[in-house]
């Protein structure tokens, strides 16, 4: 029987397609180390600048938790009573953290609208904690938060702000990636045994 013989020439190389479907599956994503592409954005006032490019050295590593000093791109006429946020966008623009405020007025505004008032009192944001969450070699979400400010008159000249980059492993996808990997198995473990013995049925018809 010719479609037999071609078919029982054809089963060796399934093996071998599955386990090149496998290498590609597992070839995606990031390497340990990879840099992720990062951009930042800055609005000042009513302005806002566009998308420019961190420093190799500022961008995050995969899988490397680090410590950043982060310089904010500001105009040099910047004055220390101007309201500053900026934006981190990570993994070509895939994952956007909020408008984070660099520079704003933690002063009693509401008093200082009275003759007499309060002081204005410009904090500037110190520090930034940067969370990626992974699952197996991807990027699953990114969290951005401010974790202090300090006095605006003595960090304004420098523009930096520390960043601390951190990876927490998403157990809740891994977990289910792990049960959709099973089911994709025994889904393909069954097609090949239903293949072998259909096979084998066609052999001993074959036979007799």
């Amino acid at each position: 029987n010719k479609s037999f013989n071609m078919a029982k020439k054809r089963w060796p190389l399934w093996p071998e397609l599955f386990l090149i479907l496998l290498f590609l599956i597992s070839a995606r994503g990031y390497k340990k180390s990879d840099v992720i592409f990062t951009q930042i954005r800055v609005q000042q006032g009513n302005d806002k600048t566009h998308w420019m490019d961190l420093l190799a050295q500022e961008m995050p590593k995969f899988l490397e938790a680090d410590t950043i000093t982060l310089e904010v791109p500001l105009p040099s006429e910047t004055s220390n009573s101007t309201e500053i946020k900026m934006s981190l966008a990570f993994a070509d623009h895939r994952f956007k953290g909020p408008w984070m405020l660099v520079s704003y007025d933690a002063g009693d505004t509401a008093a200082r609208d009275k003759e007499g008032g309060g002081e204005a009192s410009w904090q500037w944001l110190s520090e930034v904690r940067v969370t990626f969450l992974y699952s197996g070699n991807d990027l699953r979400h990114i969290k951005c938060d401010p974790v202090a400010y300090g006095d605006v008159q003595k960090q304004l000249s420098s523009r930096t702000i520390k960043v601390v980059y951190y990876w927490q492993k998403d157990a809740e996808h891994d977990a289910s990636l792990c049960i959709a990997c099973m089911f994709g198995l025994s889904y393909i473990i069954s097609f090949f045994i239903a293949i072998y013995i259909v096979l084998n049925m066609s052999k001993k018809i074959h036979e007799v």
